[in-house]
Order: structure tokens, then sequence, then C-alpha cells
């Protein structure tokens, strides 16, 4: 395999490791919720109207299935 090959592998796998979802991370705060990407840490919006099902800083898809309330 050349290096241009391994390097297009590497990228691809990253890409594909951002499809499997993974939970948010959730810090009560004085007066609401607040969800962070559980990879790159930033804010995710949710609330009953709108919910991010990617993160927009990092691309990471968010598993919202156990904060049904919240979507």
């Amino acid at each position: 395999m050349t290096a241009e090959e391994e390097k297009a592998l590497d990228i691809a796998l990253v890409a594909l490791k951002k499809q499997v979802p993974k939970k948010p991370i959730h810090q009560q705060t004085w007066h609401t919720g607040l969800y962070l990407c559980s990879v790159c840490g930033c804010g995710l919006r949710c609330n009953k109207e709108y919910h991010d099902n990617y993160c927009p800083f990092c691309g990471q898809r968010v598993d919202w299935s156990e904060n049904n309330e919240k979507k």
C-alpha cells in the first residue's frame, strides 16, 4: 500500500467513525440542561422544536435515543 493510499484510508476511517452515533454529555445548569458533544465538548442545540443530529463543530453524529423528552 502506498503512502497516498494509507492517507486516504485514514481519512475514510475518521469519517466513518463520525457516523457512529455517540451520546451527548448532559450538564445541568442553574436554569436548564446543557448538552455537549462527547468528542469535542462543544455545545449542542437541543430543545422541544429542534436538536442537532450532528455536532456543528466536529461533525460527530449525536445519539439522542435516551433524551427523547428533549427532542
